[in-house]
This record gives C-alpha cells, structure tokens and sequence, in this order.
C-alpha cells in the first residue's frame, strides 16, 4: 500500500532534504522505520498496560463491589468507544465499495488516478482502525478476567452496604496521606470524616499514634490492618449521624431493579 501511494511522491524524489539526503532518500528510509517498528506495536497497542489497569485502575478501590463498579464503568466506555469505531468502519468500507464502482467505468483518467489514491488510503485508513479495535477487545477480555476473578453474586443492597466501609477506608486513606505530607489532616480530610459524623480530631491522633509505632517496612500490611480496625470501630458511626439528622441510610427501594428487590436479603434486612 505504501508503494501505492508513494509513486506519486516521487515527483519530489529530487528535491533536497534533511540530513544531505534527496526526499525520496529520507521517504524510503521513514518506510523501512515504520516497518522494523510495526510488529513492536501490536505489543504496546493497548491504553494501558495489564499492570498499569490491574493495579491503578480496578486495584486503587479499596472494596470489592468498588472494583466490580470499575471494571464495568471501563467496559462500558471501551463499548461505546468499540461501537463508534465499527460504525465508522463499516460506513468506510461503503465509500470504498462505492470508489471501486466508480472506477470501473470512470474515464477521465485524473479522476481515475484521484479515485485510485482515495481508495489505496481508504483501505490503509481501514487497516488503522482494526488495530485499535483489536486492542480494545484484548483490554475488554482483560478486564473480563479480573471480573471473574473477584465477582460474587452481590445484590444492589449488599453494595450500598459495603459503600460505609469504603468511605471510611477511602478518608482514611487520604488522612494517613495527609499527615505524612503535612503533620496533619486537611481541611478536606476533616469535612469528609464530618460529612459521615467521624470526630476529624480522634481519627488524625489515631494515624499519628500509629505513625509514631509503625515499624520502617517495605510494605503497607501492618496499615492494612490498621484500615480493617477503623472499619470495625467506625461502621455504626454514618448510621447513626444520620438518625440526628432524622434520615435513614440504607438504600431506596423504589429505585432498584426488580430481581435486587425481590431477593429476601433486601426485603429482610
């Protein structure tokens, strides 16, 4: 195809360029560039790496049903990204189809030549857009992998549940972020802790009294355990801020779907 479409470049084959070299020289050699690096881009034609999706994509939310919201909110983005892409590509294939009619009869032998360009970039465009169709697909079956691997059988209500631990591992987190930087929890820490009634000031002596007992590791294992202390401590605490505030938390069955609201574990809590 390159040959195709460089035939009529060569019109410029003797026109001086970079590096004391002709157009055509430094042409040639962009083609041969091209093609030692090709078989290298079907490695690296993803987004993301597997490492780089697994760890800080699905691996940065603290809970499962967290994980599961992520993996499927970038399944559905790599779907509408997927979808909009075969429509092109099929809307392009009809263009193609369309030239290569034409060119059959066509008589004017500049408008053949202009069809046969159109057409020799058509199909290289086309080839273009079935490599990152390709790579979509292989990040979608990825993401598949890692679903499988973690999914249970979670209703809505055992989701909304499991969001009080996120939160608080989530602010806690942040804290403990917080005070390695500054010394202390910031503004934002403190209205996030308050916004689910947990007392800003017992929870930054709590991280700085385990700072100041934590052992030098490599690892974040100890402040692991330290994040499943606070869940246990704190877990009532949002439910009963919003007692004073004289709401209920839980989740809003009229706004869940039918198999969710039928099951006994949301209908007898």
């Amino acid at each position: 195809m390159w040959n195709s479409m460089t035939t009529d470049l060569e019109l410029f084959g003797s026109l001086k360029s970079f590096g004391h070299k002709t157009f055509n020289e430094n042409l040639q050699l962009t083609k041969k560039a091209i093609a030692d690096v090709k078989p290298m881009q079907k490695i690296f034609d993803r987004q993301h790496t597997f490492f780089q999706t697994q760890f800080f994509i699905i691996g940065k939310e603290v809970t499962l049903g967290r994980s599961i919201r992520q993996i499927c909110a970038e399944i559905h983005h790599k779907e509408i990204a997927l979808l909009e892409t075969l429509n092109k590509l099929s809307l392009q294939e009809v263009d193609l189809n369309e030239m290569q009619e034409k060119l059959q009869t066509e008589k004017n032998k500049f408008e053949r030549r202009r069809l046969e360009l159109k057409i020799n970039h058509g199909t290289i465009s086309k080839q273009k857009h079935i490599e990152p169709i390709q790579a979509t697909m292989r990040d979608v079956l990825f993401l598949k992998s890692k679903y499988d691997e973690i999914y249970k059988n979670l209703t809505e209500k055992q989701i909304e549940d499991e969001e009080v631990t996120y939160w608080i591992l989530r602010i806690s987190n942040q804290a403990y972020r917080s005070i390695l930087l500054h010394g202390r929890i910031s503004e934002g820490n403190s209205l996030a802790f308050m916004n689910i009634g947990v007392n800003p000031h017992f929870m930054q002596e709590r991280i700085l009294n385990f700072l100041s007992k934590e052992k030098s590791k490599p690892d974040l294992t100890d402040w692991h355990k330290e994040l499943k202390s606070y869940v246990t401590e704190l877990k009532d605490i949002p439910n009963q801020h919003m007692k004073i505030k004289n709401m209920k938390l839980g989740i809003f069955h009229d706004g869940i779907y039918e198999e969710d609201y039928n099951d006994r574990s949301v209908n007898n809590p």
